[in-house]
């Protein structure tokens, strides 16, 4: 697990993320929003998520289920690396 900071340039691009996405009736709500915003300043794409549906949604992450075996996860992981 990976901590990243999450400051105002952080802030600001998930409140843009999540108006652009209800603006295309794509809403993930504010958490995940605030999520992916993090993600994105801070150049880390690949997300390992059970919540699949939501960051899918957003351009510039590589979404990982994780509930594909330990192995596969792995594999993909490092497909994207």
């Amino acid at each position: 697990m990976i901590l990243l900071p999450c400051q105002s340039k952080e802030a600001v691009t998930s409140a843009r993320l999540l108006a652009d996405l209800i603006q295309n009736g794509l809403d993930i709500g504010d958490e995940d929003a605030l999520i992916a915003g993090i993600m994105l300043e801070n150049d880390c794409r690949i997300i390992i998520t059970s919540n699949v549906k939501h960051f899918q949604r957003v351009e510039g992450l590589v979404v990982i289920n994780q509930q594909l075996e330990p192995k596969e996860v792995v594999d993909l992981v490092d497909q994207y690396e």
